[in-house]
């Protein structure tokens, strides 16, 4: 597998910056979305490998974008990470409401690394 495509959908742009700035720092295409409607336009433009997105966005939160993006076919193989202030006991239906990984803000870079690690492990050599 080549560099990974990832998506970061994130409303604050302090937020957003910073998680770009490590994953670029990291070696990944990184794209950036702060709403989810630029989200919906990119992922279905790049089809990401992995999209973090945080649940408190604005006009449509974290879940319904989740379940837009998983609809789509060219997004299938996409893993899914929230990143999010609420507390876990406020997921919809499961721990981790759809997502692939989740992440408890305030998230730090290990954390956000070891995610991508987790649901993308470097092949052995």
């Amino acid at each position: 597998m080549g560099t990974l495509r990832i998506l970061i959908v994130e409303d604050d742009p302090d937020s957003n910056e910073v998680l770009r700035l490590l994953l670029e720092a990291a070696n990944y295409e990184v794209r950036t979305a702060f709403s989810a409607r630029a989200a919906i336009e990119l992922a279905t433009e790049h089809a990401p490998d992995l999209a973090f997105i945080d649940i408190g966005l604005p006009e449509l939160d974290g879940f319904a974008l989740l379940a837009v993006l998983r609809a789509q076919r060219e997004l299938r193989q996409t893993k899914f990470v929230a990143i999010t202030g609420y507390d876990l006991r406020m997921l919809p239906s499961s721990p981790t409401g759809g997502f692939d990984h989740y992440l408890l803000k305030p998230v730090g870079p290990e954390a956000i690394l070891g995610a991508v690690s987790a649901l993308f492990p470097a092949p052995d050599r």
